[in-house]
């Protein structure tokens, strides 16, 4: 969502309000992955120099997965602040998996907040599909063998993070040329995201003004 003045003119109070918001979430988005890209980046170029280095191919899957994480929270955390914008309703199943918290009721009447943290593959779709609801949008993405890479590196990560026996930490050539699939299926399908969501933010512009 973007926040110019000239956006922003004639828009109810609150409303500009949620827009500032979004754009001050975003921006944190922003300087919360930048240090994190970098990382990234500098393991990829210093592995591409020595490509057999088990040290460089354990940091990149590791920096790799610590963008994407970073990145998911964030959309997801941002999707309540959008849907007041956009005017679309969330579900309470909807909420719960945007703020990674269950609400229950107990007998005596009072509000419990509990942890709600899907699997990896679950919390991928369900972030792609939420981030498209606020804007309107119902996003295809193609779950297909690509995805079935991505998951495969992330279990591999998930091996690198916690290794219970001696071979856990080695990274072999197949791993490699899966993440290289499963990298490039999660590229695709994030820019495919944020073209069709950028694009509808216009549309979602236009109803707030005609709703005035």
């Amino acid at each position: 969502m973007e926040t110019d003045t000239c956006k922003l003119e004639n828009m109810d109070g609150q409303l500009q309000r949620d827009i500032v918001a979004a754009g001050k979430i975003y921006r944190q988005m922003e300087l919360t992955m930048a240090p994190l890209e970098a990382d990234l980046y500098f393991a990829v170029n210093c592995m591409q120099g020595d490509g057999q280095s088990q040290f460089w191919r354990r940091t990149v899957i590791r920096c790799f997965f610590a963008v994407v994480e970073s990145l998911l929270w964030n959309m997801k955390h941002i999707v309540p602040k959008l849907a007041t914008i956009s005017g679309v309703t969330l579900s309470a199943d909807d909420l719960e998996t945007a703020n990674e918290e269950r609400v229950k009721t107990t007998a005596n009447g009072k509000s419990e907040r509990h942890p709600k943290f899907l699997r990896f593959r679950d919390n991928v779709k369900a972030t792609f599909a939420l981030f498209g609801k606020v804007h309107g949008v119902r996003i295809t993405i193609n779950y297909d063998s690509g995805f079935d890479a991505f998951c495969a590196t992330y279990d591999l990560r998930s091996r690198l993070m916690h290794p219970k026996r001696p071979f856990d930490p080695g990274v072999s050539d197949p791993e490699i040329a899966t993440s290289q699939i499963g990298v490039g299926w999660f590229i695709h399908s994030y820019q495919r995201v944020l073209k069709e969501c950028g694009e509808a933010v216009p549309k979602i512009v236009k109803a707030n003004r005609l709703s005035r």
